[in-house]
């Protein structure tokens, strides 16, 4: 057997510059595209609302010389909100941190770990409230 050997030569280490993780990316979620965050002062309160029926439709008249155009106007009502917090976290304990090798960051990683989960439970909660029956105004089942 030859000598010095592979393994005398060489001791295995984490690569550097290469780790495989399972995140998506902020911007791949929809739910803020879909209706975007409004920061609030209060956890509950109220805010405005437009009856759709006098915007989905035109009061417009034809107007003949000398006449008043036709006149409409619409109604505001109020509803209102209550704001649930959701929280998780990942512990780090100052041994771990301080034994981890390069290249793991563990708050950064945590960090981003925390924002994962976050991230996802807004995302669910979005498509459980607004992929649901009765929400848009028409349900279809099946074909068009």
């Amino acid at each position: 057997m030859p000598q010095p050997t592979l393994s005398d030569v060489h001791v295995d280490r984490a690569l550097t510059d290469l780790s495989v993780r399972y995140t998506q990316s902020a911007e791949e979620f929809i739910a803020s595209k879909v209706f975007p965050v409004v920061k609030v002062s209060n956890r509950s309160d109220k805010y405005f609302t437009y009856d759709r029926s006098y915007w989905f439709r035109s009061d417009a008249q034809l107007r003949g010389p000398a006449t008043e155009s036709a006149g409409s106007g619409y109604a505001i009502g109020t509803d209102s909100f209550s704001c649930d917090v959701y929280a998780v976290h990942k512990d780090l304990d100052d041994q771990t941190r301080a034994n981890a090798d390069s290249p793991i960051t563990m708050d950064r990683d945590a960090t981003e770990f925390v924002t994962q989960h976050m991230l996802q439970r807004r995302e669910q909660a979005w498509v459980s409230t607004y992929f649901t029956t009765g929400i848009w105004g028409t349900d279809k089942t099946g074909g068009t």
